[in-house]
């Protein structure tokens, strides 16, 4: 008999940490797919790798879309001075050093405003920017 109202009397005591347990066990886990950056989300960066300097133009494409391949577009002004395409794998990140040789650019085309165009190469109109003075 002693159990039995042991039992009735905190039945509800027992429900509520039961209930609170597995609501928190179930947070965590939710906050564990979220953190997640390849878990059910489709998107990329372009930043650049160092401070941009004339002679460094470096730049970091990191993926986390279904597509590895990715176009980039170097400009001076309005003179497109390189387009290559690039593979990063998804759930990577890749430096890319463009080759053009500066030295000479810089004499032929003074710099004005560099922009480094990058976009992945099966969807185009998600191009992104970014410029250096």
């Amino acid at each position: 008999m002693h159990v039995n109202s042991f039992l009735k009397r905190h039945l509800s005591s027992f429900l509520i940490a039961g209930i609170i347990f597995f609501s928190v066990a179930f947070l965590f886990m939710k906050n564990d797919r979220e953190l997640d950056p390849d878990y059910q989300k489709n998107w990329w960066t372009l930043a650049f790798s160092t401070l941009p300097t004339s002679e460094n133009s470096s730049f970091i494409i990191t993926n986390h879309t279904q597509t590895d391949r990715f176009t980039y577009t170097l400009k001076n002004g309005s003179v497109i001075l390189e387009t290559q395409e690039v593979r990063v794998p998804k759930g990577a990140s890749r430096i890319i050093q463009p080759e053009y040789i500066t030295e000479e650019l810089d004499v032929i085309y003074p710099q004005d405003r560099r922009e480094i165009s990058a976009w992945p190469t099966d969807s185009p109109e998600n191009i992104f920017s970014i410029y250096q003075k």
